[in-house]
């Protein structure tokens, strides 16, 4: 007499199939997990490597001088930067752009970018900075760095 009965009959074969597909699922999820972590220590090391070489970014948001609340705008510019240089990647619907930077209250940086060339060669000391990017399309982008 069989564990399961009959080996003719098919609830004996169904239950061999389904402890065969659980062997299987659990070497699966086995891998998977193991994947799954070898990606995230992928990722913490390339966060450190980054880190090291101190190349920051941040978003220069739409200013707006509407006193109630607004949706935000799907439009931003991009801020590359270390203390070496700033490095900026305009939105798609403008072409080039005039940059200020301020530290304290005072332009220590006035510059005009292209979509094709947005690298600003700056020296910059430990500090905060404020950047402000006025759009050929009429916009003003702003935000703070800091070094």
């Amino acid at each position: 007499m069989y564990l399961y009965g009959d080996k003719s009959n098919s609830k004996y074969y169904f239950c061999i199939v389904i402890f065969y597909n659980l062997y299987i699922m659990k070497h699966l999820l086995l891998i998977i997990s193991l994947l799954c972590f070898n990606v995230t220590y992928l990722h913490s090391e390339n966060e450190s490597i980054s880190e090291s070489q101190s190349k920051n970014e941040v978003f220069l948001n739409e200013k707006n001088d509407i006193s109630h609340p607004r949706l935000p705008s799907k439009y931003r510019v991009s801020c590359v930067y270390t203390s070496e240089y700033i490095n900026l990647y305009l939105p798609e619907n403008c072409m080039s752009a005039t940059v200020s930077i301020k530290t304290n209250g005072e332009v220590i940086e006035t510059s005009i970018i292209t979509v094709d060339n947005g690298y600003i060669p700056i020296s910059l000391s430990d500090g905060e900075y404020e950047i402000t990017c006025f759009t050929d399309n009429g916009k003003t982008y702003s935000g703070t760095i800091t070094i």
